[in-house]
């Protein structure tokens, strides 16, 4: 076998075809709701070749906290029942709060020669999380700065269309990288700047087509949506498609299911 693959002490082993080791030794957790922890990421954290150790990473922790997730279905009632908040047909939602998500970030790498370290800083777009601000290379033999590449931000404003007016940070703005400045021996260290088209939806806008993406629809809908308080999302927005949009359309009473609900076409 080129690949040998071995879990013991909580720890990933994988030793490829030359004889080199790879160990993984961290990972990343999540809280659902506040009840359930569950692993879903490992990460890389020593290479052995011939028992001598050639790269060792070190890792941070952050717990983040983004933003619920949710799922919709339609309830079509019988012929002539008429529930009091929903009318003849009632969108219900469902949603799931990872209540923390137990991430790791790269601290440091030591290799041969060098040490590679990663620098960051706060950031308001997504809760508990930090932004990259820097990455150092430093000589193990002198302690002395060989490059240094640093990382300018700022934060795209989102647009409120297809979502409730919101101030809150983690759901308006998103990260933005502005410039990378890399520092060497050069007289002047090398700028690249970026420029982007604006005009990015909140996240939690209800404008999305099939695929995710931002359509500009306000998806507005006749039947409130019961949702958990202390959420972002929209009440009277909904991605259940219209009937006229549906594959089925033909077998459904149209005075059963009513015709409002989200553009989801392209």
């Amino acid at each position: 076998m080129p690949f040998k693959i071995n879990f013991q002490n909580n720890t990933w082993e994988i030793t490829d075809d030359k004889g080199y080791r790879y160990f993984f030794t961290t990972n990343e957790s999540y809280i659902i709701d506040g009840s359930y922890t569950d692993v879903n990421t490992w990460h890389l954290t020593k290479i052995y070749y011939q028992s001598i150790l050639l790269i060792d990473i070190v890792y941070d922790n952050w717990l983040v906290t983004p933003l619920p997730s949710f799922s919709e279905v339609r309830n079509i009632f019988a012929e002539g029942y008429i529930h009091s908040n929903f009318g003849s047909d009632q969108i219900k939602r469902s949603l799931t709060h990872v209540s923390q998500m137990n991430t790791k970030y790269p601290k440091y790498i030591t290799v041969g020669l060098d040490s590679i370290v990663f620098d960051k800083a706060a950031r308001t777009d997504l809760v508990g999380a930090p932004q990259l601000s820097s990455i150092s290379i430093i000589s193990r033999a002198n302690k002395n700065l060989v490059k240094k590449i640093s990382f300018k931000t700022s934060y795209f404003n989102g647009d409120p269309i297809g979502a409730d007016v919101s101030t809150q940070p983690n759901v308006v703005k998103r990260l933005k990288l502005d410039s990378v400045q890399i520092f060497s021996n050069q007289a002047k260290p090398l700028i690249y700047k970026f420029i982007y088209f604006e005009g990015l939806p909140y996240k939690s806008s209800f404008s999305q087509d099939y695929w995710g993406y931002f359509n500009g629809a306000n998806n507005l809908t006749d039947s409130y949506i019961e949702s958990p308080s202390n959420t972002p999302f929209s009440t009277v927005r909904t991605l259940v498609p219209r009937t006229s949009s549906l594959a089925y359309e033909n077998i459904i009473p149209e005075k059963i299911l009513s015709n409002k609900g989200a553009d989801r076409g392209g």
